[in-house]
């Protein structure tokens, strides 16, 4: 313990603390003697408890004990004095001393300090007692304007009420006002007077608790909701009864309710409200239209008295699952879901789920779509596409199957239950397409967008095929409710683009050929001829090597100029761009035949398409036999003639010269190897070519293709 010791004699300070330290208080006194030293220890504080002699040579008691209440009123004040009298003791204590000893009666220094310090004490602890009190009242106050709760309290046998302040605030009252039940009903608003009287008579008769919401009817003609709860109070007895309680201004609760409800029974939806307990708090009009119950009876009712029997077991477990975990979702993915009416039927059904907060707790909102003629519509494609000829197969948004038709079930030898259980794509698709197949299927199921991928599938005697599978989207307000994925054989497609792609690295190895030709054996063989001739001229007219030399230039020449021909025919077939009658058509142009040779081209019959081999072979054959009417023949006249008939394609090129010797046209020109060619051509492409020549008839070449083999499929026939 700390003490501060106003005292000018050292020996009287001493004498003091032994005194107490005799009655087992351990202290530390510290003596000041005069009135600055005094203040200064005042200031530095940290004493418990402060005595004083009443006189002092430059100082007295009295001042030091104003000085005192002034810094530190909370420390006891003792004076220890032998020239103070009674009287000034007592007038001492009136101005605010604690006690007062005289030196004289030192034995009772020891029980007058555990006195004082006991009185300090508990002035300390009620002091802080009531500073926590005032804390508490303005945290409570400011809490209920916040919260916009007021407390009231009422004695029912004198009628007397009691409110806060934000109690007054809510009915609109000045404080000044003193509250009566009389005050109070004059605010209720007159459709509710009658409700709120007969809850006042029946707590007073009953000293029942009570708890209900009404409205109060403001001055300016506004109205406030509000809800009072009353408690009986424990500590009154049966001739004093006493409730104590709360009113609530829920006014913008009840407006936010309001817009709910209007936002409720707008919703295209029946829209079912469920609390935690499973409890129905709320429905809107298509409810009562869906199941046939009046809204009266559902509410405080369980969610699944619209549940049929055999599911209800186990709903209150996934109610239980939703609550745990609360999000948007639908309810029972990929599970058929059913409502039951009032009357017993059933109807099929699709639920979406919404959890929301409300100040009573966690509610779930429930929004039930009856989707009888959507299941209806699905039954009857499904019953549709079991009789399309091609691959069908419904999948949930989310890419499980639902169904697959026969055609589907048939071609892959798969259930409809396999279908829905096992990995259809790594069960029937190639293993060098799987992974391109789910990696497409995941990004385009991802989207709301039509996707297709071709892929071979597995027939059921283990042959895969090539199949092109289109998704499309069954779309309902902007959201995918199934897939259709539809899967049509290109087997044939995918053969001709295999046989496209091998004829064009032919045609561009033919291009690399001629190339190759032409700078190599054309271009030696025509710098052999050059030299030749010019060494033929260098020779004198009558040299006997000149005769021998001629035919040899004529060979080269004649050499070159078939080298140029079949160069020409390796370079002019670009299968994509090649029109077969205009092409033939510029032969003539090309070998700088004389304009008095007349050439005559005819079509007939519808024009196709033909296979880009076919083309390529039937401008061969028709180019080397234009050349041969052109160049050999002598003739006036070549006639060209194409047939496209539905048996065959049917080529002529004849002419009026002088025709073939019969030997030749059996046998061919040693070296020379164009009928031979055209015979060959013919046969690799499954054609019939006939040559036939007379001396004085001409020459006529005749090619006959079937149109199965000659005309490029339409896209309907693959």
């Amino acid at each position: 313990m700390r003490i501060l010791y106003l005292e000018d004699d050292p020996k009287d300070a001493e004498l003091v603390q032994a005194s107490l330290e005799a009655e087992g208080m351990v202290c530390e006194l510290t003596r000041a003697d005069t009135q600055s030293g005094f203040l200064a220890f005042l200031q530095q504080g940290g004493f418990d408890l402060i005595l004083a002699d009443y006189t002092l040579p430059l100082f007295d008691g009295i001042s030091a004990l104003r000085i005192a209440q002034e810094n530190c009123p909370e420390v006891p004040f003792i004076f220890v004095s032998g020239t103070m009298g009674e009287e000034l003791a007592i007038e001492a204590l009136k101005q605010g001393a604690t006690d007062y000893v005289f030196k004289t009666r030192l034995s009772r220094i020891a029980p007058s300090v555990r006195r004082a310090l006991r009185e300090a004490e508990e002035r300390s602890e009620r002091r802080q007692a009531e500073e926590a009190l005032q804390r508490s009242e303005v945290y409570l106050s400011e809490a209920q304007r916040l919260s916009h709760t007021g407390s009231f309290g009422w004695r029912v046998a004198s009628g007397e009420i009691y409110w806060s302040e934000e109690t007054y605030r809510i009915f609109g009252l000045e404080l000044t006002i003193r509250p009566t039940l009389d005050l109070a009903l004059e605010r209720i608003h007159p459709e509710d007077r009658q409700l709120v009287q007969e809850v006042i008579q029946s707590a007073s008769q009953s000293e029942n608790d009570f708890d209900f919401e009404h409205r109060l009817l403001m001055p300016d003609g506004s109205v406030k909701y509000v809800r009072a709860v009353g408690h009986r109070s424990p500590n009154t007895g049966s001739d004093d009864v006493e409730f104590v309680g709360a009113i609530t201004d829920i006014t913008d609760r009840k407006k936010a309710e309001q817009k709910f409800r209007g936002l409720l029974e707008s919703a295209p939806d029946a829209m079912v409200v469920v609390d935690r307990q499973g409890q129905i708090v709320l429905v809107n009009a298509l409810v009562e239209k869906l199941f046939g119950y009046q809204r009266e009876q559902l509410y405080g009712q369980k969610i699944e008295i619209l549940v049929p029997e055999r599911f209800r077991a186990r709903h209150p477990e996934h109610r239980g699952g939703f609550f745990a975990q609360p999000r948007v979702r639908p309810m029972g993915e990929d599970l058929e879901l059913y409502g039951l009416r009032r009357d017993g039927t059933e109807f099929p059904v699709e639920v979406s789920l919404s959890p929301l907060e409300t100040e009573d707790g966690l509610v779930v909102s429930a929004a039930v779509r009856d989707i009888t003629t959507r299941k209806r519509a699905e039954e009857e494609l499904r019953e549709l596409v079991d009789f399309m000829n091609q691959i069908v197969v419904v999948l949930s948004p989310e890419g499980k199957v639902i169904h697959a038709n026969r055609v589907a079930r048939d071609y892959t030898g798969l259930t409809l239950d396999e279908y829905r259980s096992v990995d259809v794509v790594g069960r029937v698709i190639h293993p060098d397409d799987v992974e391109r197949m789910r990696v497409t299927r995941k990004l385009g199921l991802s989207g709301n967008d039509p996707f297709e991928i071709e892929a071979r599938t597995l027939r059921r005697d283990g042959v895969y095929r090539w199949f092109l599978y289109r998704y499309n989207p069954l779309l309902e307000q902007g959201r995918v409710r199934r897939w259709y994925a539809t899967g049509t054989e290109i087997e044939s497609r995918k053969q001709e683009e295999e046989r496209v792609r091998k004829e064009n690295v032919r045609l561009e190895e033919r291009t690399r050929i001629a190339q190759e030709l032409h700078d190599t054996l054309l271009q030696s063989f025509m710098g052999a001829s050059m030299r030749l001739g010019a060494a033929m001229k260098s020779l004198p007219s009558d040299s006997p090597v000149k005769p021998r030399l001629d035919p040899i230039l004529q060979l080269m020449e004649q050499g070159i100029d078939e080298g140029r021909s079949a160069i020409q025919g390796l370079r002019s077939s670009d299968l994509r761009t090649l029109d077969l009658v205009l092409a033939l058509s510029g032969v003539q142009q090309e070998l700088s035949v004389e304009p008095d040779v007349d050439f005559r081209i005819s079509v007939a019959g519808r024009q196709q398409p033909l296979r880009p081999p076919i083309k390529d072979e039937v401008y061969r054959i028709g180019r080397e036999a234009l050349v041969n009417a052109f160049r050999h023949s002598g003739a006036k006249r070549v006639d060209f003639e194409l047939e496209y008939a539905d048996s065959d394609l049917r080529m002529r090129v004849r002419d009026n010269g002088c025709g073939i010797d019969p030997e030749l046209l059996e046998a061919g020109r040693e070296g020379h190897w164009g009928l031979a060619g055209m015979r060959e051509r013919a046969t690799r492409i499954g054609g019939l070519l006939k040559i036939s020549s007379g001396a004085n008839a001409g020459t006529e070449v005749q090619l006959s293709i079937p149109s199965a083999l000659a005309f490029q499929p339409s896209p309907a026939d693959l």
